[in-house]
């Protein structure tokens, strides 16, 4: 399963931390609040050591063994460009949701375009 599919599965099921776009990660006493970057960071803890740039490292994660994760890399621009439109909902498509308004639903759409297609999309009719 690509890791890509795990983050899906995680969010969708909200089986590590309920969905909220506003915080990386946020550890309650009755449980834990998370991002797509955030759930991502939980998924990477259970398999590999301390993250040193958890942004940069929970992207490369995400995109791992993807059909475009060699071109993704390759453009370290682009890659900035993609990581910031995933984790902040930053793209030219007129996106018109704050980050508190962005639905489990909505990123698990975004995770699953940018799986199937290399790019990262918030909006689509």
């Amino acid at each position: 399963m690509l890791n890509i599919d795990k983050l899906i599965e995680a969010i969708e099921l909200q089986k590590l931390a309920e969905f909220d776009m506003c915080v990386w990660r946020i550890d309650h006493s009755c449980g834990t609040s998370a991002c797509i970057g955030g759930t991502a960071e939980i998924l990477m803890s259970q398999s590999m050591v301390t993250l040193h740039r958890q942004e940069d490292d929970a992207f490369e994660w995400i995109i791992e063994g993807i059909a475009a994760e060699d071109i993704i890399s390759a453009d370290h621009e682009k890659m900035e460009e993609m990581k910031d439109n995933l984790f902040y909902a930053q793209d030219e498509t007129g996106f018109d949701k704050d980050l508190e308004d962005i639905t489990a639903e909505d990123a698990v759409k975004t995770l699953k375009h940018l799986r199937d297609t290399g790019e990262v999309l918030w909006r689509r009719d």
